[in-house]
């Protein structure tokens, strides 16, 4: 992202004015990524830290050209689907899901096609996985198990825990190499944190992040 911003205030109570202009992205959704045409952040400057979202992905799923625009803001994002031709959404989303239409999805598709219309309504639930027991079972906060795109990415095991409120310190390790690196993030609000990253070969990073759950 590029953009110019403002930071004030104090370290208890901080503000950010401006904008940030997403240059290129994904959007993953229904297990399909998306490539994003535009993503505009803008920050207003009040005392919660809260910017509004105005984002856009496309994709073609078969015949159909999909665009999902996320507006909203970070604590409360929407996400809308549309179409070219125009479709109802769980039109769309069967698309996205499968490949065909609603009426010939069977019945245990159906099924997916719910939960996952429900979870991008903020409606689904999720169950507990074998991760998040030996998370548990280990005292740590987050551990997760990721594997990188192409034929020489390997598979990295990250972990770590909160050592206090908002603050998070966190190890990540490549399997089969050496690699390695210490994370610490900071929380400004709920969904936005300053990510900060050294690795092997003393290589750092400073980042901000923003998130959120649909």
């Amino acid at each position: 992202m590029a953009g110019s911003l403002a930071i004030g205030g104090s370290a208890d109570a901080p503000s950010i004015l401006g904008d940030l202009t997403l240059r290129r992205g994904t959007f993953d959704l229904f297990s399909q990524r998306l490539e994003f045409q535009r993503g505009t952040l803008t920050f207003d400057g009040g005392s919660r830290i809260d910017p509004a979202l105005d984002l856009a992905a496309e994709t073609t799923a078969g015949d159909v050209e999909v665009t999902v625009t996320v507006g909203g803001t970070v604590s409360q994002p929407t996400v809308t689907l549309a179409s070219s031709p125009e479709l109802p959404q769980d039109e769309i989303a069967a698309r996205l899901l499968f490949g065909t239409d609603v009426g010939s999805l069977s019945a245990f598709q159906a099924v997916g096609l719910a939960q996952s219309l429900g979870q991008l309504t903020g409606l689904g639930g999720g169950g507990v996985g074998v991760l998040d027991e030996i998370r548990r079972s280990v005292g740590l906060d987050r551990l997760e198990v990721t594997g990188g795109e192409g034929e020489d990415a390997g598979t990295t095991v990250s972990g770590g825990r909160y050592v206090s409120e908002g603050v998070y310190v966190g190890i990540e390790q490549g399997l089969g190499d050496q690699s390695s690196s210490v994370q610490v993030e900071i929380e400004l609000t709920p969904n936005i944190a300053v990510e900060s990253e050294v690795g092997t070969g003393s290589q750092s990073s400073v980042g901000v992040r923003i998130e959120w759950d649909y």
